[in-house]
């Protein structure tokens, strides 16, 4: 008999059954533990209670709260009730709230108290029933009085904001019991499902590492999460200290972090790091590329082997290092193509630029792929087929071991300290300044964040003087800042007097990319 497919709320009944007293999450902040007992007991009560914000209806809920574990209990509580959960960085801009609201068109809105009040005035504009969340660990916000009814139909879907690539930014639509099953079926091919393993969740929980990676997957292997604060530079200096304290065994990094470290423990005694470093039983790296040699720096300086993964939004994982292929590494290789993936290589799109000569556009199909992308009205666009392929938009190629080569990217999207960046949209925001005729984003290497982006403008008075440009300039700036969130902000601006082009009109950007001397 073939067995059941995984789903969220069967699973986490039978795992909660299973291990009732042991720990599900710590809250770093309050130093507060929580048994899975008692996540039942608080998820519980909070669907319950959205469900009666919400009238009964199946919509979603939009939550702008910081990480944390208010954060973590609302996404659990959101899911068990049947509700969409559809959360946007706390920091974000009054327009892309604006704009998020109207996209998801949520029955209830969740703001800490610390929301600041220009996100507040435009909750209130839109009439939602609001639930104002303290941070303090005390989850007395939570009506014990609510409970979730005996049966919840339909399946929860989570909706996370990504970069456009036409201007404007999307929702990602995502079945939670789709997602849920890959998280296990990632864990189970590390052999990691029901070992207890103890994650630390510092990646941002209104994106997919820190959602899906950092809080669905610790549950979905019967382990458990500890909660702080989003990765800053507080966090790089007391790392180690908070992994020894709550004894975590399981890491699941980005470039950004890795360099951090590996920055800072250059610095450092070895023996300041070493005990901590001891304690991490598997790490894994994932959303972004990074180099072979911060690899290595990393790994001697640790002691702890850092497992690479591919892996796409609308796709979740396609490939993963394991102990074994990851001794056999070469620069921009990502590990082996996952059992459960087709991974095709399309014929060569490289705009001419030299790579492997197997290289070509990556296209992918596994039983995980995402939705679509919400559109106004609900109405669900680019829907993958049971047999459809994703072009991925990177460029690689397959090794005598199907092992997985990454070599460029063919599409204008950075990826910025593991955010995705959408070079369109901030193109197309920065073309509606009336000062602006026509605006190029351009990506470039990072040393820290792995890719940042510089803006390139040609103002409507087409030769300004240079007090005139660097009035510009300021202006660019002010406009994008009030506009976008701050990882959005572009690493510098250049005013020109034109921008290059070929005979098709297309901007020729690796011409503005040798003016500033990087590239050929």
């Amino acid at each position: 008999m073939t067995a059941a497919a995984p789903t969220f709320r069967r699973d986490f009944s039978a795992i909660v059954a299973a291990r009732r007293d042991a720990t599900a999450a710590i809250d770093a902040r309050h130093d507060r533990t929580i048994d899975y007992g008692e996540l039942e007991q608080l998820t519980g009560c909070l669907g319950g209670q959205l469900l009666g914000m919400s009238g009964g209806g199946a919509k979603g809920v939009v939550s702008l709260l910081p990480n944390g574990l208010e954060n973590f209990l609302c996404l659990i509580g959101t899911l068990r009730a049947g509700l969409d959960y559809a959360p946007l960085y706390p920091q974000c801009a009054a327009r892309e709230l604006s704009h998020w609201l109207s996209l998801v068109d949520p029955a209830v809105c969740l703001v800490a108290e610390n929301t600041s009040e220009e996100l507040l005035a435009v909750v209130e504009d839109s009439g939602l029933p609001t639930l104002t969340v303290p941070t303090d660990g005390k989850c007395d916000w939570i009506d014990g009085g609510s409970s979730l009814p005996r049966e919840i139909e339909g399946v929860s879907r989570i909706l996370l904001l990504t970069s456009g690539t036409t201007g404007e930014p999307k929702a990602l639509v995502f079945d939670s019991d789709r997602l849920w099953a890959s998280g296990r079926a990632f864990m189970e091919f590390h052999d990691c499902i029901g070992k207890g393993l103890r994650f630390f969740n510092l990646l941002p929980m209104s994106y997919l590492g820190g959602t899906f990676n950092l809080s669905l997957i610790p549950l979905a292997s019967e382990g458990s999460v500890v909660l702080g604060e989003a990765f800053s530079g507080r966090t790089f200096l007391r790392f180690w200290q908070e992994v020894e304290r709550f004894q975590v065994s399981a890491l699941w990094l980005v470039p950004t972090i890795v360099r951090g470290l590996v920055k800072i423990a250059e610095k450092t005694e070895r023996e300041r790091f070493v005990k901590a470093s001891e304690i991490v039983k598997i790490c894994f790296l994932g959303t972004a590329p990074i180099d072979l040699d911060t690899k290595h720096r990393f790994e001697q300086l640790f002691g702890i082997q850092l497992l690479e993964n591919y892996a796409l939004s609308e796709t979740t994982f396609i490939t993963s290092e394991t102990p074994a292929t990851a001794e056999r590494r070469l620069q921009g290789s990502v590990g082996e193509v996952l059992p459960y993936v087709d991974l095709r290589v399309s014929a060569a799109s490289n705009d001419g630029n030299p790579v492997h000569p197997d290289a070509g556009e990556l296209e992918v199909h596994t039983p995980y792929m995402f939705l679509g992308y919400l559109g106004q009205g609900g109405a669900i666009d680019r829907a993958p087929g049971p047999g459809d392929y994703l072009k991925t938009g990177d460029v690689g190629y397959l090794d005598e071991n199907r092992t997985l080569v990454l070599t460029g990217r063919s599409r204008d999207i950075i990826k910025k300290g593991g955010y995705l960046i959408g070079l369109r949209e901030i193109e197309s925001l920065a073309e509606q300044n009336p000062f602006i005729e026509e605006a190029c984003a351009v990506g470039v290497p990072h040393e820290f964040y792995g890719e940042d982006y510089v803006l390139f403008v040609r103002p409507k008075d087409v030769d300004p003087g240079e007090e005139a440009q660097t009035a510009l300039q300021q202006e660019v700036r002010r406009w994008l800042n009030e506009r976008l969130v701050q990882f959005k902000w572009p690493g510098d601006v250049h005013v020109q007097a034109d921008l290059p082009k070929t005979s098709s009109g297309k901007v020729k950007k690796h011409e503005l990319l040798r003016a500033m001397g990087i590239g050929a």
